[in-house]
């Protein structure tokens, strides 16, 4: 079954949440998301060494 934004637990902003998609399950917290014009929705967290990291929203789960 494919990932859909309509199925998934709704990510905001101030959220925790982990990439599931990427090596390292990189984790922070939201600090933006944005659509941008030939993709879909994209999410930007702040890890917890200070790095922002940018990835799918539907590559993320929210932790809490």
């Amino acid at each position: 079954m494919a990932k859909t934004e309509s199925s998934m637990e709704e990510i905001r902003v101030g959220d925790i949440v982990m990439c599931v998609e990427y090596p390292g399950n990189p984790c922070g917290i939201v600090v933006k998301q944005y659509r941008p014009t030939a993709c879909g929705q994209q999410t930007m967290i702040k890890c917890n060494d200070g790095r922002l990291f940018h990835a799918p929203t539907s590559d993320f789960r929210k932790i809490r």
